[in-house]
């Protein structure tokens, strides 16, 4: 028997839990590789964040279908701009992980679950409100526009103290 935030790991010993292991792949290796280059990172982040969710799409029943798959798989490519706005903001990996874990924590309670079929806190159909649903979808595609938006501003106008999409002081 393990301790600590190892115990409660669904897979190998060795391999970090959760939103650690995801966030260390995505922004703390992928992100920090491409951050010169932030809408590249994106592009990049988005696609291996939705292929990397795919098994989910195959394994959970509320997710069978084409129109609940969709929106998951595309609601969960638009968030990676937000983790990613958060990386390259701080130059931490611990803000995504925090922002991912209470994501995944808060998000089945108030939203429904889409891992488990439970109910949402309001209601509805779990695929059109879940927040890795078409509701998500369209709020982390709005927050993806605007970050796309100023990535690409700022690196028109890119300085020494440009890092990321964000001006450092």
């Amino acid at each position: 028997m393990g301790g600590g935030v190892f115990w409660f790991n669904p897979g190998p010993w060795w391999l970090p839990p959760g939103s650690i292991g995801e966030e260390l792949g995505w922004r703390g290796w992928l992100v920090r590789t491409w951050r010169d280059r932030p809408l590249t990172a994106l592009a990049l982040g988005a696609a291996a964040w939705a292929a990397f969710h795919v098994p989910i799409v195959v394994l959970q029943e509320p997710l069978h279908g084409f129109l609940p798959a969709l929106s998951f798989l595309l609601s969960v490519a638009a968030g990676a701009a937000a983790f990613q706005a958060l990386y390259l903001w701080s130059g931490s990996i611990w803000p995504p992980v925090i922002a991912h874990f209470s994501w995944n924590w808060w998000n089945p309670f108030f939203l429904g679950d889409p891992y488990g079929s439970a109910l949402s806190l309001f209601g509805g159909q779990l695929w059109l409100i879940n927040g890795e649903g078409l509701l998500g979808m369209l709020v982390n595609a709005a927050i993806t526009l605007v970050l796309m938006l100023r990535w690409r501003a700022l690196r028109k106008h890119e300085s020494p103290r440009f890092h990321g999409g964000f001006v450092l002081s």
